[in-house]
């Protein structure tokens, strides 16, 4: 049962790689990097956390720079 979130995982990643949207990539591979970040835990397979929460704390980060950084810029123009 437990491989079954990591198929999920798996899944998730791929069909974010399809995403001709940068904004849509991000959230989908986002999604898909906390599914693993569960399926380590279960695991307790310490890389596949440390991997999936380092790449989501990079596209939480451009997210934020994307999202909140330009929409305060165009406020002001």
């Amino acid at each position: 049962m437990i491989e079954v979130i990591g198929w999920i995982g798996t899944a998730a990643v791929l069909t974010s790689f399809l995403m001709k949207d940068m904004m849509n990539l991000r959230l989908m591979n986002l999604a898909a990097c906390m599914i693993w970040v569960g399926y380590g835990i279960i695991k307790q397979d310490y890389p596949v956390i440390v991997t999936n929460a380092a790449i989501s704390v990079i596209h939480i980060v451009w997210l934020y720079k994307n999202l909140f950084t330009k929409k305060a810029y165009n406020n002001h123009e």
